[in-house]
C-alpha cells in the first residue's frame, strides 16, 4: 500500500526472546501522525458456532445488539485502510492486522473461535483523536482502569448504565478539566472492526504473565468508580496534581487535539493554555458595565450537556427541521411565560387576591369554630334528648306501676266496704236470732220496759252502759224512754 506522509527512515521496534516489555508513551504530531496504509487486513473469518444465537450475550444492552459492522468484506477495509492513519510506524505494520467483521457479529462479541487474539476498535479514534495502533501504555492503562492512572481519574468518574452498553466518562462536577469535545458524538456506533494480534506484536499488549494491559473484550461487569481519592496518590502524583489545578480549566479538549495536525504541536499546546489562562484571567477580572446585557457576558460555551445513550439516541434521530421546530416552539413559549411574567400579570391584583384569601381564611377560621362549638351543643343535646327519652320511659313505668297500684287499693276498698257490710247484716241477723230464742226458751218478752239494750247487769244490779254511739232501736226492738242512766266507773 502507499505511504503517505512518512519519512523510510524509521525504526523498527524488536521483541527480545525473553518477551521484554514494550512501553509506548510517545504522542504522535505533525507529520508523523500521518502515516496512512501499510496495514495488514483480512477477509471475516468463519467460526463454526453463530453468535447471533447465542444467549450468552444476553447481558449487552439491546441497543448495541441492533449495530452491525460496516466493515464486513475485505474490499471495504481496504479502501478505508488506504485513507486512513493506523499505525504509529512502519515497524508496527507487522504486528497486528485489521480483520472484517461477519455479518452476525456485534461489537460486544468475545473471542468464540478466532485463531489469535484480538479487540474490536471504532475508526472514528483514528481521524478525530488521533489515536495509533499500537497503543500507548496510558492509553491501555485507561483502557484497564488501573491506578497509575490516578491523575486521570481524578477528574472522570463513570456513568452507569443499567444494561450492559456503551460507558461514558463524564466530568466530576463542579471540577472539569477538560470541555466536551462535542455535544452530541455520533455516526461511530456501526464503524467498527477487529484489530488481530499477530506473534511479533504479542508483547506490545500482554504482560510477561500473559495477562492483557487492558481487557480486550467487553466484560459483564464493568468496573465502576467514581474520582480517585488524593490520599491514595503518590507524592509524584500529588505534585503533578498541583500542576494540573494550577491550569486554567475547563481547557478545550478539541484545541489540544487539533494541535496534533502540526509539528510544532507541544508548544502549540503550552500556548494555547498560555492563551486560556489569559483569558480566565480577563474574564475573572473584565468589567460589565451593562451587566447580563452586555456583549461579553456569553454563557453558550460554559454550558454542557452529559446526555446518556438513550438520550443521545433520541437527538441523534431527530432532523434538522424538527429541531428547529422544537427550538421555535420552545422559544415561544419561553417568551410568552417571560412576557406574561413581566406585563401580564399584576402583583397589585395578586396582593387583593391574597388579602382576599386571607380574609376567607379568618372567615374560615371563625365559622371552623363556631361549628366546632354548634357540634359540641350539637352532643350535648343529644345527650339531653337521650337522658329526656330515658326519663320519659321511667316516668311513664312509674304511673304505669302507680295506675296499678291505685286500682289495686280502689279493688281492696271495695272488697272491705262489701265485707264491713256483710259483717253488719250477718251481727245484725245473729242478734236477732238471739233474742228470738231468748223469748222462746226463757218465756221472756223482749218488748217490755224491762229490757232495755243499753243496759247490763252488773253484781245483780241494773245498770246503763256509757257508749258513744246511740244503740240500734230497730235493732234492740224496744224502747229506751225512762230508764235510769247508770254509769259504771
Amino acid at each position: 500500500m502507499e505511504e503517505k506522509g512518512q519519512n523510510e527512515n524509521v525504526d523498527i521496534p524488536e521483541v527480545s526472546p525473553a518477551g521484554e516489555r514494550h512501553e509506548i508513551a510517545t504522542i504522535l504530531g505533525g507529520e508523523d501522525a500521518f502515516l496512512y496504509g501499510n496495514v495488514l487486513t483480512e477477509d471475516a473469518e468463519d467460526c463454526a458456532t453463530s453468535s447471533s444465537c447465542d444467549s450468552s450475550y444476553d447481558w449487552a444492552s439491546r441497543e448495541v445488539s441492533d449495530f452491525r459492522s460496516l466493515f464486513r468484506s475485505r474490499v471495504v477495509l481496504e479502501d478505508w485502510v488506504e485513507n486512513s492513519c493506523v499505525l504509529r510506524t512502519l515497524g508496527y505494520r507487522s504486528c497486528i492486522k485489521l480483520v472484517a467483521c461477519r455479518e452476525n457479529e456485534r461489537v460486544f462479541h468475545e473471542r468464540e473461535n478466532a485463531t489469535n487474539d484480538f479487540f474490536y476498535f471504532y475508526s472514528s479514534p483514528f481521524y478525530d483523536l488521533y489515536i495509533r495502533l499500537p497503543l500507548t501504555s496510558f492509553q491501555m492503562e485507561a483502557l484497564a482502569i488501573r491506578p497509575i492512572v490516578s491523575l486521570f481519574l481524578r477528574f472522570f468518574r463513570c456513568r452507569p448504565v443499567a444494561k450492559r452498553g456503551w460507558v461514558s466518562l463524564i466530568s466530576e462536577p463542579g471540577d472539569a478539566l477538560l470541555e466536551l469535545y462535542s455535544q452530541s458524538y455520533r455516526g461511530f456506533k456501526d464503524k467498527f472492526f477487529k484489530v488481530s494480534i499477530l506473534d511479533s506484536g504479542w508483547a506490545l499488549f500482554f504482560d510477561e504473565d500473559g495477562s492483557p494491559k487492558f481487557p480486550l473484550y467487553w466484560t459483564q461487569n464493568p468496573l465502576r468508580f467514581t474520582s480517585w481519592p488524593e490520599d491514595k496518590m503518590t507524592i509524584e502524583e500529588l505534585e503533578a496534581l498541583s500542576v494540573l489545578t494550577a491550569l486554567p480549566h475547563p481547557f478545550s479538549s478539541c484545541r489540544i487535539i487539533n494541535c496534533l495536525e502540526h509539528d510544532d504541536f507541544d508548544s502549540r499546546v503550552f500556548g494555547a493554555a498560555s492563551k486560556r489562562m489569559k483569558e480566565v484571567e480577563e474574564e475573572t477580572s473584565r468589567p460589565l458595565p451593562n451587566g447580563m446585557w452586555d456583549s461579553s457576558f456569553n454563557l453558550s460555551h460554559k454550558i454542557d450537556f452529559n446526555l446518556d445513550d438513550s438520550e443521545k439516541k433520541v437527538v441523534e434521530s431527530m432532523t434538522e427541521q424538527q429541531m428547529a421546530d422544537a427550538m421555535l416552539e420552545l422559544a415561544s413559549r419561553a417568551a410568552m411565560a417571560a412576557w406574561h411574567m413581566a406585563y401580564a400579570s399584576d402583583r397589585g391584583v395578586l396582593r387583593v387576591e391574597l388579602e382576599k384569601a386571607r380574609t376567607q381564611l379568618k372567615d374560615l377560621t371563625t365559622e371552623y369554630a363556631m361549628k366546632r362549638e354548634r357540634d359540641q351543643l350539637q352532643r350535648e343535646r343529644d345527650q339531653l334528648a337521650t337522658e329526656l327519652e330515658q326519663s320519659t320511659k321511667t316516668v311513664a313505668a312509674l304511673t304505669k306501676e302507680r295506675d296499678s297500684l291505685l286500682l289495686a287499693a280502689a279493688e281492696e276498698q271495695e272488697i272491705r266496704e262489701e265485707m264491713s257490710e256483710a259483717i253488719i247484716v250477718e251481727h245484725t241477723r245473729g242478734f236477732k236470732k238471739a233474742l228470738r230464742q231468748v223469748a222462746h226458751l226463757l218465756q221472756v218478752s223482749t218488748e217490755g220496759v224491762a229490757f232495755d239494750l243499753r243496759k247490763d247487769a252488773y253484781e245483780g244490779v241494773d245498770a246503763r252502759v256509757a257508749t258513744t254511739e246511740e244503740p240500734n232501736v230497730e235493732a234492740t226492738g224496744g224502747s229506751a224512754a225512762g230508764s235510769p242512766d247508770v254509769v259504771i266507773d
